[in-house]
């Protein structure tokens, strides 16, 4: 089998050639309807700058506040409804592909060759065509949950920020983005370790499920001992892997926090110094706060979105290459299909 690299990309491209497009319309009407919900949360830090605002001026405007904050509930309320359409959309048509990605690659592997299943676990098997779909089901859920909100946040509270301060709005650019680009090229290095996670447990699960099934020829030849010692020696070779892989997990979120109690100083310490100067007002402040934890909260949630999408490229990774991988016996050319419907 010929080895391929499978990045996000491909591996998306390969589900939607699967799912078909009428499915992958729906999937395009649940991530508008994320943008249009992350494009109504950028707007909610708007409106408590301007009633803080309006609250604190010399002669306060108790309606206007009241318009404000009516305008604020109305927001929440229409997100809320976005929000709730697109999960309604998104569990039905979810659990739908999920369902069509089992089927194919099951049927699929079931046309290959009796050479093709002896040379390898059926109990692996098993475990990557339910990998397959369940890789789907990650990075889509990670994509419209966290990489498609996160990448509006960004840009969105940019220009915001921007048109009460420009050098805040440089500052927090910068940090955020400073920290995407070092997820993304530290957890690109960690796929490999993922890969071999990945490998090592569908090595134990292959392999625990023949050895189960065969328990009666494990008991006839007296190879208890040997088998529960070969178990072992797989499971401390996954061990291995895996503490490597949650220790350069945890480097890259300690590198984050780093970064980012650095970022909310020193856009905290610019906000102080604007509002003593009069330049900025008590609402930016809440303002440039309000979009500053907004966003920490979604790369929180980026560092384990990208471990979960290199994590299921690496489950899914194999189960392609064998849905790509044509079947060693093949109709001739123009061959007429056979009318067979059972056997003998």
């Amino acid at each position: 089998m010929n080895k391929r690299n499978i990045t996000p990309t491909y591996l998306i491209k390969h589900y939607i050639d699967v799912i078909g497009t009428q499915k992958t319309f729906f999937l395009v009407c649940i991530f508008v309807m994320t943008i249009i919900s992350a494009i109504i949360g950028l707007k909610i830090p708007v409106y408590l700058k301007e009633i803080i605002d309006t609250l604190s001026s010399a002669q306060v405007d108790y309606t206007k506040a009241l318009k404000l904050l009516y305008i604020l509930i109305g927001l929440r309320v229409f997100a809320w409804l976005v929000f709730r359409s697109k999960e309604t959309l998104t569990t039905f048509q979810l659990t739908y592909i999920n369902a069509i990605l089992r089927n194919h690659a099951f049927e699929y592997l079931l046309k290959h060759s009796y050479t093709f299943f002896t040379n390898r676990f059926s109990g692996s098997l098993n475990k990557k065509v339910t990998d397959y779909s369940s890789a789907f089901q990650t990075i889509s859920f990670q994509l419209d949950s966290v990489i498609v909100p996160l990448f509006i946040q960004l840009l969105g509270a940019t220009y915001i920020i921007s048109q009460s301060n420009i050098v805040i709005s440089v500052y927090f650019f910068l940090g955020i983005a400073s920290i995407i680009v070092i997820n993304i090229f530290l957890l690109k290095k960690k796929g490999v370790l993922n890969r071999k996670v990945s490998d090592a447990m569908s090595t134990i699960q292959g392999f625990s499920q023949d050895v189960i099934s065969n328990q009666s020829s494990v008991a006839l030849f007296s190879q208890y001992q040997t088998e529960a010692n070969s178990r072992k020696k797989l499971e401390m070779n996954w061990q291995k892997n895996k503490i490597k892989q949650w220790i350069f997990g945890d480097s890259i979120y300690t590198v984050q926090g780093f970064i980012f109690i650095v970022l909310e100083f020193l856009i905290l310490k610019y906000s102080i110094s604007g509002i003593r100067e009069g330049i900025l007002s008590l609402g930016d402040f809440l303002m440039f706060q309000f979009f500053v934890i907004g966003s920490f909260s979604y790369l929180n949630h980026f560092s384990y979105t990208l471990r979960f999408i290199y994590e299921a490229l690496a489950d899914a990774e194999e189960m392609v290459e064998m849905l790509e991988t044509p079947h060693e016996i093949r109709d001739v050319l123009h061959a007429k299909k056979l009318a067979v419907t059972k056997g003998v």
